[in-house]
Formats: C-alpha cells, sequence, structure tokens
C-alpha cells in the first residue's frame, strides 16, 4: 500500500483560508473579456468571502455531503462557486453548461450525469437560469431538487458560514470524463488527491513566487480546472482567465494576453497549437513577445511533432524557446498529469521502425527509412509516481523495449468512479500478476519509457479523441445504424486512425444481405456522413460498406474495433462500397456538387460572401448554397471561426451555435440577412428617438447632478464621521453619534492628523478602559486605537498604518484577547485596508462619505442628535478613547449583567486557535524590537462570569493553549486570572464594569499604573501578574485552582452559564 503523504495543506479549504489571511488583496484570478479586456477581478479575500457566502447558502439547505451541478459560462462565478462547494463539504461536480437553444442537444448528457451522481442542486448564473427558463420547459424535468444562482447570494452570509468536517480524505469534486450519454463515468477525487497533485505539479513545472497563468481551458476539462485554475491558487500566482469560445474565435488573443501580461505557465491540447500556426496572421505575431513563457503544456490528446516544430520555427521570431514546450501525459483518474517535460529541456522524440512498434517492440530506426514513426516523448513521472509498463493481456511488466500498456501508482490516483464498484475495481485496482506489486491505475493507453521519459503509442480502449474531445464509438455506432433501412444492427464500428498527426473518424459498417441488390450505396453513405455530422457535429473521413456478417467479432457476439481497425488499413475488408474525404474532409471526386456550380451564379451578395468565408475556412475551391458544412469536413472550430468572421463580416452578433443550426450557406445566409435587417430598423428608431432622448437625458442629467451635490455639500458641512475635517458648530455637528459605527474609518483619518508618538492597540475592552488622558502621558500625544472586534490581522495592519504616518513613534501598549487570535474570527464590515498606510483619505472613502445614501442618513441622523433637547450621547470619542455615559448603573440582578454571555454561547463555530494570528503578533514585536520601540503587551481582564462561560463552551484548554503561545513570543502582564477586580460581586451599581466583558476606566488606570510602575500603591496586590515560559505552568495550575473556589462561593452563576449552554 502507498503511504499516506505529508502534505502542506490537507485541504483546498485550508489553502484558500491561508491565501486570504497571507495575500488578502492581492490579485488571484482576472477575467478577459472576449479574451482581451479585464471585465473583473478577485482576490484571495475576496474569494474567501465568496465561498463562505455560498457555502453558508448550502449549508442553510442542508447540503453537506450532497452532490451540486455546476453550470457556468466560463468565469470567476464559476471559481466561487466551486470553492463554495468545498466550504460547505458539498461534492462538486463541473459540467459543460447546456446551450439555451440547442437543449435536445445538449441537456440528455447533463441528466445522464445528474443521475449516476444522484445530484440533488445545480449552481449556475441568473443569467443563464433566465435563458434556460425562457428556451424550454425540460428544464423542469431536471433530476434536481434545488436550482442555485450563486450570483445572487450576498455576501453578508459569510457570517453565518460552519467549517465542515472534512480532512484530506473527504471527496472534494467528481471528473466526468466526456463521452457517452449512456454510461457517464464520475471520477471521484478527493482533497488529498488534489494538494498532493498540485504539490507535485508545483515542483515538476516548477512553478515560483514570479509565477503568471493565462488559460482558456474550461473549467470542466481536468486540465482547465486543475493546472489551469487550482494550481495558481496552490502556488499563491495569479491567473487571468479566457473563454474557450474567446480562444477558437481569435487564437491571436491567448498568445497577446501572455505577452501582455508576461505569462510563465500556459497549457492547451495540440489543436490549440496548431489554430495558431494557421490562423495568427504576420502581422499579428509582430505584436507578440513570448519570451516569458517558460513552460507551454501540450496534453489532453495526442502530440503531433509536425505541430511542435512547425509552432517553435514560427514563433521563434516572437521570442518562444524550443525549451519552453512542455508535452506532457495524463488522465481525469490521475488527477491530471502522469509526466511532464521539465522548464529548459526541449522536446524529445524517438523514431522507431514502424513494422517493429507494429509488434509492440521498441526498435529505434538507425538510419533513414520510409516506414518509421516518430513518437513525441511526454515528459518525465511529476513527483514520485510510479510507472510500470504491463502486458495487458496476462497482467505482467514488459521487458524495456517492449510497448504495453501504462500503468500508474501515486497519491494523485483518484479513489475511483462513482457508483460503478466493478468498473473501479477493475481500473483502479490491477495489480501484476508476477509480483503482486501495489494496485495501479490501468490508464488503458499504451507506451514505454526509455531513459526515463515516457513515450505514448496509442489506446487499447476504444475512445476516439479529436479536436481535444473525447468521443465514445457506440454512441456514433447506435446513430449509424438509425441513419438508413439498410444498415444491419449490431454490425457497425467506428474507430479513429491517423493521417497526417491527426486522428480521423472512420466508420465501418456491415449491410443487411437481402438489401444489397437493389442497395443505392451513394444514398446510404451520404445517409451516414448527414446523420453523424447532424448529431456528433463530427465529419466523417471514411466510411467502409461491408457484407453482413463479415465484421470481426468476439465469440459473444461483441464488435472487435480494434481488429476492424487492423483490416481496415490493410485492406482487408469484405467490401461493397467505400467513400474517403481527401484532408479538407471533401469527397476526393469532386470539390463541389454540379448543384452548387450552378447556384452560385444566382445567388445573394450575402450568400456570396459567406460562401466565400466558408471556402476560405474549410480550403475549398467552392462551396454551394445547400452543402452541409459538416459533410464538408466542418467541425466546431470551424463553426466558431466562421461565425466570428461572419459576424465581423456583417457587424452583427451570431451566437456560436448559429451554424449548428443552421448547416448550409442558404439557412445561415437566411439568418444573417433577418438580423441585418432588425439592425436597420433598430438604428432608424434609435435615430428617431434621439433627439427627444437627448433632451430628456439631460434634463434627468441635471436634476439628478444638482441632488448629488446637494447631499456632498450637505455631508461634508455636517461631516457625521467626523472625517473630513469640515468646521464644529454647536448645535449643529458637534456631536458625532454614527461615529462609533465607522471607527476603522475615522480612527485611520485621526491618524494622518494627529501623528501621535504612543498607541493603545486592542479590543474594544482596550478601547473603552484605557484613557490616553491618564497622567503618565501628560504632555505627550496618545492614542487608543483599540476597535471592537479587531483581530490580529487588523491590528497589525493598523500598526503598519501608524508607522506610515509617525516614523518617530515611542510606544505601543497592546491589549491581548483570545478572540483575536480566532481562526474562524471574521473581519468588520467597516474594515477596508486599501484606507490604510495612506497619507490622507482614500478617494474611496471620500467618495462614500460625500456622496452615498448611508452617509445622507447618518448626516440626517447627526443634525436630528444636535438639534434635538437631549444634548448628550452614549457614545462619544476622545483621542480614539470611546466614553460611555451609563452613570454606572446596571439594569437589575446578575442576569442582565450576564446577558451578553448568551452571543457566545450561541455561537456554532468552536474555537480555534490561528497560527495565522500569532504570527501577526510575532511580526509586531519583531519589528518594535528592530526600531526600538517600547511595547507594553498585557491580557485584558474580563469578570469571572465570562471565564465561566468560557469554560462551560469546552474553551477552556484553548485559552491554555493560546496563553501558552504568547510567552513563548515574549513575557506579558495578566489581569484576567481571579482576583480583587475579576471577581467583584454582581449588583446594580458595578465600580469595575460595564458589563461582564467590557471593564471601566478606572480599571484601565490601573492596568498602566502597574505596566508602567507608577503610584503601585494604588493597585491592589493581586491585580496583574507577568507570565514568563518559566512560571506559566504554575500560573495555569494556580487559576484553575482559584476557579474552584469561585465556583464553589457563586453556585448560582455557575448554574446560568450551563443553562445558557443548554
Amino acid at each position: 500500500m502507498l503511504a499516506k503523504p505529508v502534505l502542506k495543506f490537507s485541504t483546498l479549504v485550508e489553502l484558500l483560508h491561508k491565501r486570504a489571511f497571507d495575500q488578502s488583496d492581492r490579485t488571484a484570478y482576472t477575467f478577459l473579456e472576449d479574451g482581451n479586456t479585464e471585465a473583473g477581478h478577485l482576490t484571495y479575500h475576496q474569494l474567501w468571502r465568496r465561498a463562505q457566502s455560498i457555502a453558508a447558502q448550502l449549508q442553510s439547505l442542508t447540503a453537506t455531503g450532497s452532490r451540486a451541478l455546476l453550470l457556468y459560462p466560463q468565469g470567476l462565478e464559476f471559481i466561487a462557486a466551486f470553492c463554495g462547494c468545498l466550504y460547505a463539504g458539498v461534492i462538486a461536480i463541473p459540467a459543460p453548461p447546456p446551450d439555451p437553444t440547442r437543449l435536445k442537444r445538449t441537456l440528455p448528457r447533463l441528466e445522464a450525469i445528474a443521475l449516476n451522481a444522484g445530484a440533488t442542486l445545480v449552481l449556475t448564473t441568473s443569467h443563464l437560469m433566465t435563458q434556460l427558463e425562457e428556451n424550454s420547459s425540460q428544464i423542469k424535468e431536471f433530476p434536481a431538487d434545488h436550482w442555485l444562482c450563486t450570483d445572487k447570494i450576498t455576501e453578508e452570509l459569510a457570517q453565518e458560514w460552519q467549517q465542515p468536517e472534512i480532512s484530506s480524505d473527504t471527496l472534494a469534486y467528481l471528473q466526468y470524463t466526456s463521452g457517452s450519454t449512456s454510461t457517464p463515468k464520475g471520477v471521484m477525487v478527493s482533497h488529498g488527491n488534489l494538494m498532493h497533485h498540485a504539490t507535485s505539479l508545483q515542483k515538476a513545472c516548477e512553478y515560483t513566487s514570479d509565477s503568471i497563468t493565462v488559460t482558456w481551458m474550461p473549467y470542466f476539462h481536468d486540465y482547465g480546472l486543475v493546472q489551469g485554475m487550482i494550481l495558481p491558487l496552490y502556488t499563491g500566482t495569479p491567473c487571468y482567465l479566457m473563454s474557450p469560445f474567446s480562444f477558437i474565435r481569435r487564437p491571436f488573443h491567448w498568445l497577446l494576453a501572455i505577452s501582455r501580461y508576461r505569462a510563465t505557465h500556459s497549457q492547451a491540447p495540440n489543436f490549440a497549437y496548431d489554430q495558431c500556426i494557421r490562423r495568427i496572421t504576420a502581422s499579428q505575431r509582430t505584436q507578440l513577445n513570448l519570451s516569458s513563457w517558460q513552460a507551454a503544456g501540450n496534453a489532453a490528446e495526442p502530440i503531433n511533432p509536425l505541430v511542435v516544430q512547425e509552432f517553435i520555427e514560427t514563433f521563434a521570431p516572437c521570442g518562444f524557446r524550443a525549451e519552453a514546450f512542455a508535452p506532457a501525459y495524463g488522465l481525469a483518474e490521475a488527477t491530471l498529469l502522469v509526466s511532464s517535460s521539465p522548464i529548459s529541456s526541449p522536446p524529445v522524440y524517438c523514431t522507431l521502425e514502424a513494422a517493429s512498434l507494429e509488434k509492440n517492440r521498441v526498435v529505434e530506426a538507425t538510419e533513414p527509412q520510409e516506414m518509421v514513426r516518430t513518437i513525441p516523448g511526454c515528459g518525465r513521472l511529476v513527483g514520485d509516481t510510479k510507472v510500470v509498463i504491463a502486458n495487458p493481456d496476462n497482467l505482467t511488466q514488459c521487458e524495456p523495449d517492449e510497448v504495453g500498456e501504462i500503468w500508474v501508482s501515486d497519491p494523485s490516483v483518484a479513489l475511483g468512479y462513482w457508483q460503478r464498484n466493478e468498473e473501479t475495481e477493475k481500473t483502479f485496482r490491477a495489480q501484476l500478476r508476477d509480483t503482486q506489486e501495489e494496485p495501479f491505475l490501468r490508464t488503458g493507453d499504451l507506451g514505454f519509457i526509455k531513459d526515463g521519459e515516457l513515450f505514448v503509442t496509442g489506446r487499447i480502449k476504444d475512445l476516439i479523441i479529436i479536436l481535444g474531445r473525447n468521443y465514445y464509438p457506440q454512441d456514433i455506432e447506435f446513430t449509424v445504424e438509425r441513419s438508413h433501412n439498410a444498415i444491419r444492427p449490431n454490425g457497425g464500428a467506428a474507430f479513429s486512425v491517423e493521417v497526417n498527426g491527426e486522428e480521423r473518424l472512420i466508420i465501418v459498417q456491415e449491410i443487411e444481405r437481402g438489401q444489397l441488390r437493389n442497395l443505392d450505396t451513394d444514398e446510404a453513405i451520404e445517409s451516414i456522413r448527414q446523420a453523424v455530422a447532424q448529431e456528433h457535429e463530427l465529419p466523417v473521413y471514411a466510411i467502409v460498406l461491408i457484407k453482413g456478417g463479415s465484421i470481426p467479432k468476439t465469440s459473444s457476439g461483441k464488435i472487435q474495433r480494434r481488429a476492424c481497425q487492423s483490416a481496415f488499413l490493410s485492406g482487408t475488408l469484405d467490401v461493397v462500397a467505400q467513400w474517403m474525404s481527401n484532408l479538407n474532409g471533401v469527397c476526393a471526386e469532386t470539390a463541389a456538387t454540379r448543384e452548387t456550380v450552378e447556384l452560385l451564379p444566382k445567388s445573394t451578395p450575402i450568400q456570396k460572401k459567406i460562401a466565400a468565408i466558408w471556402a476560405n475556412c474549410l480550403v475549398l475551391p467552392q462551396v454551394g448554397l445547400y452543402d452541409n458544412f459538416f459533410i464538408l469536413g466542418g467541425h466546431s472550430l470551424h463553426a466558431v471561426q466562421i461565425i466570428s468572421e461572419v459576424g465581423e463580416a456583417f457587424s452583427i452578433d451570431l451566437p456560436p451555435s448559429q451554424l449548428l443550426e443552421s448547416p448550409t450557406v442558404a439557412s445561415l445566409s437566411a439568418q444573417v440577412e433577418a438580423a441585418v435587417t432588425r439592425k436597420r430598423q433598430q438604428t432608424q428608431h434609435k435615430k428617431k428617438g434621439l433627439r427627444t432622448y437627448q433632451q430628456f437625458y439631460w434634463v434627468v442629467v441635471s436634476v439628478v447632478l444638482l441632488l448629488v451635490l446637494s447631499i456632498a455639500s450637505f455631508n461634508w458641512v455636517v461631516d457625521p464621521y467626523g472625517v473630513l475635517n469640515s468646521p464644529i458648530v454647536q448645535g449643529f455637528n458637534q456631536l458625532k453619534p454614527e461615529q462609533i459605527h465607522h471607527e476603522r474609518l475615522f480612527k485611520a483619518i485621526e491618524i494622518i492628523h494627529l501623528k501621535p508618538q504612543i498607541i493603545f492597540f486592542g479590543t474594544s475592552r482596550t478601547k473603552r478602559g484605557l484613557d490616553p488622558r491618564h497622567p503618565i502621558f501628560h504632555d505627550q500625544n496618545a492614542y487608543n486605537l483599540a476597535m471592537a472586534g479587531a483581530t490580529m490581522y487588523e491590528i497589525r495592519r493598523y500598526f503598519n498604518h501608524v508607522l506610515a504616518n509617525q516614523p518617530n513613534l515611542k510606544q505601543v501598549v497592546l491589549g491581548l484577547d483570545y478572540i483575536s487570535f480566532a481562526m474562524n474570527e471574521k473581519f468588520q464590515d467597516d474594515f477596508d485596508e486599501g484606507r490604510l498606510e495612506q497619507k490622507r483619505i482614500t478617494l474611496k472613502d471620500l467618495i462614500s462619505v460625500l456622496f452615498s445614501t448611508d452617509a445622507f442618513e447618518d448626516s440626517l441622523k447627526t443634525l436630528a442628535k444636535n438639534l434635538s433637547h437631549s444634548k448628550s450621547q452614549k457614545y462619544s470619542f476622545f483621542k480614539g478613547l470611546e466614553i460611555i455615559d451609563d452613570q454606572k448603573e446596571l439594569p437589575g440582578s446578575f442576569q442582565n449583567f450576564i446577558q451578553g454571555g448568551v452571543y457566545p454561547l450561541r455561537k456554532k463555530d468552536k474555537y480555534l486557535l490561528s497560527k495565522e494570528q500569532l504570527k501577526e503578533l510575532k511580526s509586531l514585536i519583531e519589528i518594535c524590537q528592530s526600531i526600538n520601540i517600547d511595547l507594553k503587551l498585557f491580557i485584558s481582564p474580563i469578570h469571572a462570569t465570562l471565564l465561566e462561560v468560557y469554560r462551560v463552551r469546552d474553551e477552556w484548554s484553548e485559552i491554555e493553549r493560546w496563553l501558552r503561545s504568547i510567552v513563548k513570543l515574549t513575557d506579558v502582564w495578566d489581569f484576567s486570572s481571579y482576583n480583587s477586580i475579576t471577581t467583584e460581586e454582581i449588583k446594580n451599581q458595578m465600580q469595575y464594569y460595564l458589563d461582564y466583558s467590557h471593564y471601566r476606566k478606572e480599571v484601565g488606570n490601573l492596568i498602566l499604573n502597574r505596566i508602567f510602575d507608577f503610584q503601585q500603591e494604588t493597585v491592589p496586590r493581586d491585580f496583574g501578574v507577568i507570565i514568563t515560559p518559566d512560571n506559566i505552568e504554575s500560573h495555569l495550575a494556580q487559576i484553575n485552582t482559584d476557579h474552584a473556589a469561585w465556583a464553589k462561593n457563586h453556585p448560582q452563576l455557575v448554574k446560568l452559564a450551563q443553562d445558557l449552554q443548554k
């Protein structure tokens, strides 16, 4: 058995959490609209929040463990939804979104996947959902309980997210391999598979902190999902996303993005490089600088060495280096890659004798000869991957000079196929018969290893891969069976052969014996071509009609496709009739029918223009009005290219699927003519209404502008948050009642203006308790920068803000609270890292304070408060100190005193101490030491009642761990243990406390006296002790002893805390 690897991150959830804290504001993903224009960004923090929001919504549906189909256009919303599923413990299923205009073709496969996976959820966008609902009632029959539009989920929901119970063994997603609609297979990829593979790929593909990714590969393909999207997240490097349609429309935009953003890593199948060679002009190539491209991955379909070489030669003047090409081999069952070429090594080739290769022997050609085959290398094994070459028949290891099946063993190998135990056992649990070695994954691909390089020579399995898409032969054979009444059921074979380095589709089909005498073979062949073109959007290279009963079969009656392929290549089939296209997919005898030649002169200008575009794209001398696009040799790449060129030629927008619905020049011309007419009518209508619209527009603009300026002027005069430096007028804007809700804003601005030399940091306890007017700081510029709910991450960022504005900072007093170090603690809504380390108010904040309706409402409240009879307010500030007007009166009994404790008791998240927050404290300490800032740290005193609340929640062990962690960093004053202050008896008038959690300024003065050795006689002897690594254990033991005594004397408080927990 494989040893379980030690992973840097056990789950993607843990990984994203780390990125959100360490690289909060760094852009993780950028989406390029049309492959050219930046249309959206996601920072790590934004992705983290979006994922938590979506996860919270899923958790509200009790969806943990459920399967969810993800149907999205390529873009940022998919990434957020995918991470959201993982954050909720939901198993994600990335799948291609159905074309709303072609649901009869695109929906059945999704239904098959949903049924196989038992999917109860579908996640999508509101735009796509609207399109689906408008175009078909079929969507209502889709086998899912809930459709969720994730772009409508608000970020406020993130507060309700709960950490799921997941580990490296938890299933992360199902990767459904494209192909048969009848037997979809979902590869089960766990968090451990994903994290281990990402670790291996980071090393194998040499990602560094300076790496940059550009990808257009679709998210539902393992190449696009794992290396295109997840690996940049793992490595913490930026990723630029394009739509696959953007690449197919204009391959130039892919290489332009690599050039513009200085990308180092970008991957694609072989056909993409071929498209670049064919469709990027010499003029466009002069705009490219590809010198930054370090790893041009090439996988997902057979690699054509001629394409590789031609790409190198074509783009060498653009700075592309042969060493940048990185041919690779992989499959979804191995999470992604098995092998990959290292950076700085040019592509490797092996030239073999073709005759020996047909016998599965590896014999290098020693001299030039005709019958040779050049096999491109697919790189070296990734990470610790183990590969053996096995005889697929007797399951023994092959000799070094033998071709055999590629078997793989690695922790990256997936768990198996969802709900397909028999196939899982057969494919994922293979053992060598002669050695009984550890279980291997059978890839179904043939190859050999030479000098450490993996070479792939072909496939055992019948899967057909054309232009990066997988086709299952049984689907094509079923289509052929229904195409003509002379076709013999269960008597056909669909397979592929390599022609000039590309796979081409071959169909061999038996004819019923009784149909041979009167058979119109041309009609039968034409019917087959039409059916395959319409059903699979795939051109056929050759069709062979053979006599009934002559197709190779097994003894049990199964079609032997490989034997049929061999017979086709050797010319030994019992042929009735056959047809073969030339390389452009057109009949070899003629490039255009007589009907074509006759009709073209009678065609309209639109038809002639479209026919010319077709002919140019398909490399044909002429195209007829009624020639079928797919029968002419067109495929999906051609379709998108033609639609793009037609749209540009007539200045209209056509959907990529238009050619599939209108597969002749005549039918497409009709659609274009209708679109041109609609556009002309719309233009005329716009011109008629333009003058009226312009008049109305300027009236509206004038009114809006006046209103906006009025709001801005009013907000500036009132200045509800005290950040605009507006004049203070008594009875008008002197009181700032709304300031408390924006303390992170106004305190950041006050630091810029006041430039204090002494700073207090902490949470609301410090904010309300430490007075910068204390005699210790007489004639010194002190400021209380403590804030409610502050995490150490926030405190560290505000510390940087102070240093940026006051480089001569002398002293820092930091009140520590253990809640500031919680892993699950959220940022407060008014925290904005962008406003920090600035010398003035940011434009974003200025716009918000002047023009927002929220600020306007707060200005009205401020004005109303100042004009009212009551000239006092509950909360006010002086140098950051929050002053509370409460007359020291508590509203009743100890039950009212402790009622705030209900909140922590009801919080669902279990407290987890964050290593990242501890690192923030360590960094602050080190900076103070390095620039000689006097740092005073203390642990805030809370009432013993709240300590009891923490014990009831089973959090005391975490508090002990926190205290031990703190003293490892520095000695610290502890005021939180059981003493005469924290055990004050609860009564209506409390001397030391505002509530169960917050101490009064009188206590804050005692703390400052103690830590600054000032008027020590005023401080109770038991209040405050310095804890160090030497006394921490005895200190904790004393706390537990004191707790036992306190609990014995206060049973009513202990019982109340326990009742609240229940």
